[in-house]
């Protein structure tokens, strides 16, 4: 990944690069999906919104920020981690759709892929 990203219970801190609006809910305005017209960051901290459940967990890849909340669901910022461009990046987060009755307890991230580890040890990539 070219961006690190750490959470507290207060918000989500991220730092590097943003070609992806992959950070912290950004308020630079989106960039294109090729990735190339963002810019390096130092560490910018954002408090949770009051419509974004805290995370509990999160990962990194090239393109997005992933997290998991309480109700286990994956939110996105950036990115879409294999693609790019569907949806386009935003500074808000986005659902990932996981089957019907999945909860998500772990999740991990790479270049052109990820995988979530549910409650009952299912893995979905």
């Amino acid at each position: 990944s070219n961006h690190g990203c750490f959470l507290n219970g207060e918000g989500l801190g991220c730092w590097g690069h943003t070609g992806f609006n992959q950070h912290a809910f950004q308020t630079d305005p989106p960039t294109s999906c090729s990735g190339g017209s963002g810019s390096d960051h130092a560490l910018r901290f954002a408090r949770w919104p009051e419509t974004e459940s805290p995370w509990l967990a999160l990962a990194t890849s090239n393109r997005a920020t992933l997290g998991i909340n309480a109700a286990g669901e994956i939110r996105r910022l950036g990115g879409n981690v294999y693609s790019g461009c569907e949806p386009a990046p935003g500074a808000a987060p986005v659902s990932v759709a996981l089957p019907d009755g999945v909860r998500a307890i772990q999740v991990e991230a790479h270049h052109e892929h990820a995988c979530v580890r549910s409650t009952i040890g299912s893995v979905y990539c």
